[in-house]
């Protein structure tokens, strides 16, 4: 139990200089409320973190215990022919497990409307990196492609939590074609 409470008290100094712990209190004398606020303290450190490595845009925000950029994109063909849209993403979290963005996320793309199909060729995109865990505060780019109904009409992409029907955090970004 000492190790991760060190681990947890030097992740927590290291990350926010503004937490100050008072010499002579151990973690052993805190409350379970006291224990919350410190794991949440450490949650948002790591969160500050992980904000100042990312971009900071009105494509770029806070998604539940995720960040998450949308970077950019640019047209390709999949190997049957097909119109393909491929999305770089960005993202981090403070979870306390390892995790993957295709089970932390949603990120349906919308073309005049219509929720577009994904498209999983890995002659357009390295589909690796969207099952690939990180451990938190680790970014990852990842890219997704999705079959276009045509090259005119613009994108629409939004990222929000998964199964977390009750939150509003969500980012957005819309593509004009040419890219």
């Amino acid at each position: 139990m000492k190790r991760p409470v060190s681990i947890l008290i030097a992740l927590l100094l290291a990350l926010s200089p503004s937490v100050v712990l008072m010499e002579g209190i151990g973690l052993e004398s805190m409350t379970v409320d006291q224990l919350v606020q410190l794991r949440a303290d450490v949650n948002a450190a790591l969160m500050s973190s992980i904000i100042s490595r990312m971009p900071q845009d009105d494509a770029s925000g806070p998604i539940g215990s995720c960040y998450v950029a949308i970077k950019n994109a640019r047209l390709a063909e999949s190997y049957d022919g097909k119109d393909c849209i491929v999305v770089l993403y960005e993202w981090a979290h403070t979870k306390d497990e390892a995790e993957t963005f295709m089970f932390a996320l949603m990120y349906p793309a919308f073309q005049d409307g219509i929720e577009l199909d994904y498209n999983y060729d890995s002659s357009m995109l390295d589909m690796d990196t969207s099952l690939t865990e990180i451990k938190a505060g680790e970014v990852l780019e990842v890219e997704m492609a999705y079959e276009l109904r045509d090259t005119t009409s613009p994108v629409e992409i939004e990222v929000t939590e998964l199964f977390n029907w009750n939150s509003a955090d969500k980012v957005e970004k819309t593509f004009s074609f040419p890219l």
